[in-house]
């Protein structure tokens, strides 16, 4: 994603997450490599099951605010969902696109879901749609 891609991105996720008078800045862009890349491969060839431990590791502390949150965008995560929040690193990854067999596009609404749970939402579905539904 080019920068200006990024800060469009983040300008839909605020305006999701305005009904609760929040937003989010982007403080930098860093462009790095994942540390695990053949690990990667394998979780997002093998679904979410394998792709958990590998998640975690995918990129080096050293490039990670400490005081933030961390999002990752990932150019394709094959059949893995299309957004993950680890609670244990307390990074929010993403990708542009997601599916097994036709890639789809990923909307900004999961960025924007799994910032709530970076946020410490848990998933809640009831009668009307709302951001923190799994579905």
């Amino acid at each position: 994603m080019t920068d200006e891609a990024v800060f469009e991105f983040f300008d839909v996720v605020n305006g999701i997450w305005s009904q609760a008078d929040l937003a989010f800045e982007v403080e930098s862009i860093v462009r790095t490599a994942a540390e695990e890349e053949g690990g990667f491969l394998t979780a997002i060839q093998h679904g979410e099951r394998a792709g958990g431990p590998v998640l975690q590791a995918l990129y080096p502390s050293d490039v990670l605010l400490e005081d933030g949150f961390n999002v990752v965008f990932l150019e394709d995560f094959g059949p893995m969902p299309p957004g993950v929040y680890s609670c244990t690193t307390g990074v929010v990854i993403t990708a542009r696109y997601f599916g097994a067999r036709m890639p789809m596009e990923v909307p900004p609404s999961v960025l924007a879901h799994e910032l709530g749970h970076a946020l410490s939402l848990e998933h809640v579905c009831g009668e009307t749609e709302n951001l923190m539904c799994a579905d």
